[in-house]
């Protein structure tokens, strides 16, 4: 299967300082069922290093700013992250990882400031919002909450379960390759785990999370 991930996630050292964030989970364990595609708006606009930037609130309008000049940078941003989405459209995606706390990528998880420079509370950023939007059914998740061993277990079950759906799809299968079960009729059944009965997930379901590498210039 194939995951779009965060590029500092998997050690690109792509970060505003020029570090990165790598994920053990994702780069150590979760590689072996999956192959990556990398994404970076924020890298893709304004190059590494650069100045950090953080959502405003403007005239209930969010906007995009140089944490450094106050300089509004929303439209490059939504460039970049136009470009990025077109291509994980292009990609077989079976879910997305994000990097959490991010102005760009962060799961209702980015500080949203005020004008008076006070956070407000926290919202999705930028590119996570777009991406929602293009693919409401696909699995996402940070890295974050990944750390959680429920959460963990519920998004590992769900990329798989999309993958195996999307390959019983792709099969063209008649209406007679479908269980169907409800007292209604309403209830469409199908094998979650098509394809995947002699694959072992136990390494995905650790209780106790191994630590990430520290992020380095």
């Amino acid at each position: 299967m194939t995951l779009a991930v965060s590029s500092c996630l998997l050690g690109e050292h792509i970060r505003f300082d020029g570090g990165h964030k790598r994920d053990r989970f994702i780069t150590d364990e979760l590689s072996a069922f999956a192959d990556f595609t990398p994404f970076c708006p924020e890298h893709l606009a304004f190059g590494t290093p650069r100045p950090s930037v953080r959502l405003v609130r403007i005239d209930d309008a969010l906007r995009v700013q140089s944490n450094k000049s106050g300089e509004d940078l929303t439209d490059t941003l939504l460039q970049s992250s136009d470009s990025e989405l077109e291509k994980l459209a292009s990609k077989p995606l079976c879910g997305i990882i994000f990097k959490s706390k991010s102005p760009s990528c962060g799961m209702k998880s980015a500080k949203l400031y005020l004008e008076n420079g006070y956070c407000e509370g926290k919202e999705d950023g930028v590119f996570m919002h777009i991406c929602r939007e293009r693919f409401p059914l696909l699995p996402m998740e940070e890295e974050g909450r990944l750390e959680d061993a429920w959460l963990r277990e519920n998004f590992v079950m769900q990329i798989f379960a999309y993958d195996a759906y999307e390959r019983f799809k792709a099969t063209n299968p008649s209406i007679g390759n479908w269980e169907m079960w409800s007292p209604t009729g309403a209830t469409i059944r199908w094998r979650l785990c098509w394809g995947y009965t002699n694959w072992d997930l136990k390494p995905l379901f650790h209780e106790k999370v191994p630590s990430n590498g520290p992020a380095t210039s």
